[in-house]
């Protein structure tokens, strides 16, 4: 080692802390939580969305958005050993010592009470759904993420509860078809995700990355993860080929979008199982042009017959 190390690393920049905050929040995650606009999209009303109905989605994103923050910035400090003994985890600002326990808890804090205020300002029922996202994850935090397969059931619902509180705020009744392939592609993509991290505790054994993880091995979600996909892209064609779904949209040809859902749901299994790579499913989906190209086919023929 050049004997100028030492000393290059003593003087490295401390990385600056909004950028930290920014990257402790996972503020790139937000994208999840575009699935409350969904039930707005597919009922055809998105775009005439203004005013008070307008402001009252935008209440309800921004109240999952900082809900969802919340959550993740307590959980690292819940999870802070096991995320110090994984390989990308540890980088994280809180598992890193950047934050101390009492800056992260408190930003924290700040997150679900400014998520608090937004859901105060929703009207009616739609104030129970972000509120029953918190509940749902505060167990999880706690109790629920040791439990295997529950811990990926609480993904699914936690965009099970995005859904609802779009439904609810756009005035748009949520089809039973859009709830159970929502609750089982998110199902999907939690187990490959659980794959990524046996895949790293088999590169360094004797590490446990998540306090489920003895419930996991790689045979099991393999072979879970190819049915429940399965079952999600057989959910999707009766969904693309019901007569009230048809009838709705006003269009005989919604099968068409089951196409861009087969590709990228291969091109996901592909990801996972040659290459590996389904640790982080948002940063794989900003990253992928085939997933990317897949997601924004789906988007613009459902556009076309919805809004064209």
């Amino acid at each position: 080692m050049s004997p100028l190390a030492p000393l290059a690393a003593a003087t490295r920049p401390r990385p600056h802390w909004a950028g930290q905050v920014l990257r402790q929040l996972r503020v790139a995650h937000w994208v999840k939580n575009v699935t409350v606009l969904l039930p707005a999209f597919f009922a055809g009303k998105l775009l005439g969305l203004s005013g008070p109905q307008g402001q009252q989605l935008v209440l309800a994103l921004g109240s999952f958005c900082l809900f969802s923050s919340g959550i993740y910035v307590l959980n690292d400090v819940l999870d802070v050993a096991h995320d110090r003994q994984h390989r990308t985890k540890r980088h994280r600002p809180y598992a890193s010592g950047y934050f101390g326990r009492g800056q992260a808890l408190a930003l924290a804090g700040a997150c679900l009470g400014l998520g608090l205020g937004c859901a105060a300002g929703l009207r009616g029922l739609a104030p129970a759904a972000p509120l029953a996202y918190v509940a749902l994850n505060l167990l999880y935090c706690f109790w629920l993420k040791r439990l295997p397969i529950i811990d990926l059931s609480c993904i699914g619902l936690g965009f099970v509860l995005r859904l609802v509180a779009g439904g609810l705020v756009a005035s748009a009744p949520l089809s039973h078809w859009i709830v159970i392939v929502t609750f089982l592609l998110m199902f999907s993509v939690g187990l490959a995700k659980r794959r990524d991290d046996l895949v790293l505790g088999s590169d360094e054994p004797g590490r446990v990355f998540r306090t489920a993880q003895a419930g996991y091995n790689k045979a099991f979600i393999d072979t879970a993860k190819g049915v429940s996909f399965a079952v999600t892209l057989v959910a999707y064609l009766l969904y693309t080929v019901s007569a009230e779904v048809m009838t709705r949209l006003h269009s005989r040809y919604v099968y068409v979008t089951a196409l861009p859902v087969f590709l990228g749901i291969m091109r996901y299994l592909q990801l996972s199982i040659v290459q590996e790579t389904t640790g982080s499913p948002v940063r794989l989906l900003l990253r992928d042009p085939f997933l990317l190209a897949t997601v924004g086919a789906w988007l613009g023929i459902f556009y076309y017959l919805l809004y064209v």
